[in-house]
């Protein structure tokens, strides 16, 4: 099936008459018993065009057709006008080909039968079939209703057919409201300030202007009439939907998807950021954030980042040449790290390097690094320094 281009509400006048334009003109057949008459056609139609299913779909949203007074054997039909009581429904099978399926829709029919106001409902007892051509900006529609009257009297049976054609005089503004998705970094813990943004909307027709714009939630509920519309929204997606109305009243519509996004990792304040560990005596230290280490994260729209230390390392191995020959130099935890007061003999000092990572809801990350100096011998300002607690070999390091 092939979608028709642009979706909304388009205004369609019936050509009753001969223009000049070379086009078809309207007419009706009706039938009763053996006597016909054909008479002329005029009026006007809506319909609304759909394309968010895989199909395109129709909607004959108003339906007004005045045939003309016409005479029938010895019935006299005047002021006759025939409307849309259920809008019929279809589906577009090419590109400019559509069909009503038989029983949709309701047209109510009314008239002068010498005199006497008569009407009456007809549902379409077969498929309507119509084009609707963009490219061209011409339509036609093919109605029949008949009934079967009385077998036996051929006198009762009466039919109507009729051709519809003319001009698709005005086509539906074209809905823009920056979408379908737009991506806005948030701004605090709470909402963020958006403004929705329609203005680049228009009207494909010339002279023809927007006149009204309605903004609404995917539930339908009010936003604000204006091009733009500022909005306080949370954090993740929020959808919404923009109408526009031209100077017929036709409109369009189309959705909004914002989707609310943390994309800035948070700070991470990391005070002090070396410690310097004396004497090399082999006992184990524990250090904790928070009591021996600050370790602050913040964030724009998290108010609680988390704060953990994601690896230890040493530049010496765990049980080198020269260092005592004791092991478990490094244990740690997400809050709580313990190295050994040892060092190489051989070599030039140890450095032990702490990571510290702060992470947000959105998995943004910011790691710092925090580095404990166990030096060869020792260095003014080292001896004396109490940092960290010590503990015993079995004792866990959180």
């Amino acid at each position: 099936m092939v979608r028709v281009a642009a979706s909304g509400d388009y205004h369609l006048t019936i050509r009753g008459a001969d223009d000049g334009s070379g086009g078809p003109v309207s007419s009706v057949i009706y039938t009763l018993g053996e006597e016909a008459a054909v008479g002329a056609v005029a009026g006007d139609m809506r319909v609304n065009v759909g394309t968010a299913e895989a199909t395109a779909a129709i909607d004959i949203a108003e339906t007004r057709i005045f045939p003309a007074d016409v005479a029938i054997g010895d019935l006299a039909m005047t002021s006759a006008v025939v409307s849309t009581a259920e809008r019929p429904f279809g589906h577009f099978t090419t590109d400019t080909v559509f069909s009503v399926p038989a029983g949709v829709g309701v047209l109510v029919a009314r008239a002068n039968l010498n005199g006497e106001l008569i009407g009456v409902n007809v549902v379409n007892p077969a498929p309507y079939i119509g084009t609707f051509d963009l490219a061209a900006r011409t339509f036609s529609f093919s109605i029949q209703a008949s009934s079967g009257g009385d077998s036996t009297d051929p006198d009762s049976q009466t039919s109507i057919v009729a051709s519809l054609y003319g001009v698709i005089d005005n086509v539906p503004p074209v809905a823009d409201a920056g979408g379908p998705a737009r991506t806005v970094e948030c701004a605090s813990h709470t909402t963020t300030p958006v403004v929705l943004a329609g203005q680049g909307s228009y009207d494909p027709d010339a002279g023809d202007s927007i006149t009204h714009y309605q903004w609404f939630t995917s539930l339908g509920g009010p936003v604000g009439n204006h091009p733009e519309e500022a909005v306080a929204l949370p954090f993740g997606k929020s959808l919404f939907v923009l109408h526009v109305y031209d100077l017929d009243l036709s409109a369009a519509q189309t959705p909004l998807e914002v989707n609310v996004v943390d994309t800035t990792p948070p700070t991470l304040d990391v005070e002090p950021t070396s410690f310097c560990l004396w004497p090399p005596d082999h006992r184990r230290v524990r250090f904790h954030l928070g009591s021996d280490v600050s370790a602050v994260a913040g964030d724009i729209c998290d108010p609680a980042p988390t704060v953990r230390i994601t690896s230890v390392s040493s530049d010496e191995a765990d049980n080198g040449i020269g260092d005592g020959d004791a092991t478990g130099d490094i244990a740690f935890g997400p809050i709580d790290f313990c190295v050994r007061r040892e060092r190489a003999g051989t070599g030039d000092g140890r450095v032990y390097t702490v990571t510290i990572e702060a992470r947000d809801f959105s998995g943004n990350t910011t790691v710092r690094e925090v580095r404990v100096a166990v030096p060869h011998d020792h260095e003014p300002g080292c001896a004396g320094k109490t940092a960290g607690t010590v503990i015993g070999d079995a004792d866990p390091c959180h």
